[in-house]
């Protein structure tokens, strides 16, 4: 792997039709227009269009999503290359890291920083107004992403890999607690939520839908009948094979390779991953073609973003319980097709 280009210093946040220091007009230096940003898959990057006096891209940047700005004139990478590739954007005391797209450049030299991340990504990341950040660019960008189907019609982002519903989308009501620990991964543990099961509708929508209300019943029973600050497990897979993030945090740690502590399994609460499969599955093997690719998907993507293999074991592995089920049977062949 060769380094193209990084810079270590102070951080600063821009973006979004908050950011007061913006002009209303302003654009942005790595994008003529919207037009640019959407051929390059980052359509997702802006918020619908802004009426007057609101009009620049620049304020139309989602402050959620996770981009930044850097003095590219002192990187002597091309503007074109710089447009469609992501970097590394890591929290130089702690270590975590998410990856991030450019899309403009700044800050200037006499403002003592080196970068500007949107909020979200600042956040994510745990950082503030000049604590310090590493951006890197290495030549690994442009094949990141190609194991998975969408790669050559969709940029890679912080979250490449299957489809994954935020807690935001999904409409998860906030902890109880500002933010989990989080710990370098070891393993993965599966289970199954034993709900009723049903088959996968037929209506993509649909699907959804009922996905999203299966997360928000989950975490309610979590944290009203169990007593815990938030969802148990980091991950949801409905019949139909909808991946919903559980636990906050859970995705922004996973980019980092890291596991945001949890409440599914003990024993493996602080760097084991817990992925549901949506479903009763204790007296029959019911999980759908559908779950499984994703669930396959979902596997192989942590694993490549902890950088190394991970152990995978169903929830009775760690204590006396029915769960998964019978999708403990089927372990082994999980091992063999993400390790494959």
């Amino acid at each position: 792997m060769q380094i193209l280009f990084r810079v270590q210093g102070k951080i600063s946040t821009f973006g979004g039709p908050k950011d007061t220091g913006m002009k209303p007009t302003e654009g942005l230096a790595l994008f003529s227009g919207q037009q640019d940003m959407e051929n390059l898959g980052l359509g997702d990057f802006l918020l619908p269009p802004a009426q007057s006096p609101f009009p620049g891209l620049g304020r139309r940047l989602d402050p959620k999503k996770p981009y930044f700005a850097c003095r590219w004139w002192q990187s002597g990478l091309s503007r074109d290359f710089l447009r469609s590739t992501w970097a590394w954007i890591e929290n130089s005391q702690s270590g975590a890291r998410m990856r991030a797209r450019p899309v403009d450049s700044g800050p200037a030299e006499s403002t003592g920083r080196v970068a500007d991340l949107s909020p979200g990504l600042a956040a994510a990341l745990r950082l503030k107004t000049d604590d310090v950040c590493t951006v890197t660019i290495d030549d690994s960008t442009s094949e990141f992403g190609s194991d998975f189907s969408h790669a050559a019609t969709s940029a890679p982002t912080a979250f490449s890999g299957p489809k994954v519903y935020t807690t935001a989308e999904w409409g998860a009501v906030p902890a109880m607690v500002s933010f989990f620990p989080e710990k370098p991964a070891v393993g993965i543990v599966i289970h199954n939520t034993e709900y009723p099961n049903r088959p996968p509708f037929a209506d993509p929508e649909a699907e959804k839908a009922a996905a999203f209300a299966n997360a928000r019943t989950i975490q309610l029973d979590h944290m009203n009948n169990r007593g815990w600050s938030d969802t148990g497990q980091h991950f949801t897979i409905s019949q139909g094979g909808i991946i919903t993030e559980g636990r906050h945090g859970t995705l922004a740690a996973a980019t980092a390779g890291h596991v945001v502590r949890g409440a599914h399994a003990p024993g493996a609460n602080d760097d084991w991953w817990g992925i549901e499969i949506a479903g009763n599955h204790v007296a029959q093997y019911l999980v759908t073609d559908q779950q499984w690719a994703s669930l396959v998907a979902l596997c192989k993507w942590l694993t490549r973003l902890a950088g190394h293999a991970l152990q995978i074991e169903p929830h009775d592995y760690f204590v006396p319980t029915d769960c998964p089920g019978k999708i403990a049977d089927h372990i082994d062949d999980l091992r063999a097709q993400v390790g494959g």
